[in-house]
């Protein structure tokens, strides 16, 4: 009985965490708008995401950003988040030791954002894993869960991330499907761990 209450305390509190984590990010995006001035605007389906000022209508975007309507592509259907098989081979590495050795990762393509590697869960050595308490959130995938890598004693903290509960609302052009393919897998830090394609 003990250990069911500790589970869901410990769910509980996961989900207070995701919740202050999503707060603080769009409060500090407020804030930052509010600093420079910018005009508060009301996104449109026709908003190009390619446009720099994106930003400012995702972030001063009230409607949006206090509701619980899921991933933002839904704003902009211009916005990509694509997944395709990775051509070749991936080896990370820490301390020299190898963590994840594959032929089966992904690229990660997100609009404004460099090409991200991903990878399943079975391809990646957990003895070297530990769970972080870091959260992050993005507004477009949700939020995001770390892990730390640990070897020989030496610790590289939040080297990997994963998004376990992704948003699921898309666009109905499809340009967002690969936040869906990415739900549970993880992706290296590539400045902190060595990361090669071969």
């Amino acid at each position: 009985m003990a250990d069911a209450v500790s589970i869901i305390l410990s769910g509980v509190k996961k989900l207070n965490d995701a919740v202050a984590v999503k707060r603080a990010f769009i409060q500090s995006a407020m804030r930052r708008a509010n600093q420079a001035n910018y005009p508060v605007v009301e996104p449109t389906p026709g908003d190009n995401a390619r446009e720099l000022s994106w930003w400012i209508k995702v972030f001063d975007a009230k409607a949006f950003l206090f509701s619980e309507n899921g991933s933002a592509t839904w704003l902009f259907p211009h916005y990509e988040l694509k997944l395709k098989p990775l051509d070749g081979r991936v080896i990370v590495s820490f301390e020299g030791t190898t963590i994840v050795d594959s032929t089966s990762c992904f690229e990660f393509h997100e609009t404004a954002h460099p090409v991200q590697i991903y990878m399943p869960p079975s391809e990646v050595d957990f003895n070297y894993l530990v769970k972080s308490t870091t959260l992050t959130y993005c507004p477009f995938k949700n939020i995001a869960e770390y892990y730390s890598v640990r070897v020989d004693g030496n610790t590289v903290m939040d080297a990997f991330w994963s998004y376990e509960n992704i948003y699921e609302k898309l666009p109905s052009s499809g340009n967002a499907d690969g936040i869906l393919e990415i739900k549970g897998m993880l992706s290296p830090d590539r400045r902190k761990l060595h990361v090669e394609i071969r």
